[in-house]
């Protein structure tokens, strides 16, 4: 018996390359496609179908209507555009947007604008330093 390793047998593709470098055909039919079409055929109704039809049902779980809102989102809603169409300000709209930003700043300084929790975290201080200014005296 030799130790050394008999040649192997030559490969059908290159060393690097992957099986298909021309990449699959347009128009090939994938296994997604075909288990869709099959279950449409049986059920009369496409996936989409079944997930709205979940979504509506109301002896649905709750796990499983998230589950359909969340699958079919994608094929109702539209994804929105991340850039948005800029223009220049004219000096009018410009000056607008400055008195509304100095508007919204002085009324979340002066509590008008804040969230509740905030507001009672602000209340809760104000009592403890009237409890603690009551003690001193």
């Amino acid at each position: 018996m030799s130790l050394l390793k008999p040649p192997s047998k030559p490969r059908g593709f290159k060393k690097g390359v992957s099986g298909n470098p021309a990449g699959k055909r347009k128009g090939t039919r994938d296994r997604r496609t075909d288990s869709r079409e099959i279950v449409s055929k049986y059920t009369g109704i496409t996936p989409l179908e079944y997930m709205l039809l979940t979504l509506q049902a109301k002896r649905s779980a709750p796990r499983e209507r998230m589950w359909a809102a969340k699958e079919a989102a994608p094929y109702v809603h539209r994804k929105q555009p991340i850039a948005v169409e800029t223009r220049d300000l004219t000096q009018e709209e410009k000056d607008q947007m400055s008195a509304t930003v100095l508007k919204l700043e002085s009324m979340i300084a002066g509590g008008v604008i804040g969230s509740l929790a905030t507001r009672k975290k602000r209340a809760r201080a104000e009592a403890k330093a009237a409890a603690a200014q009551a003690k001193k005296e």
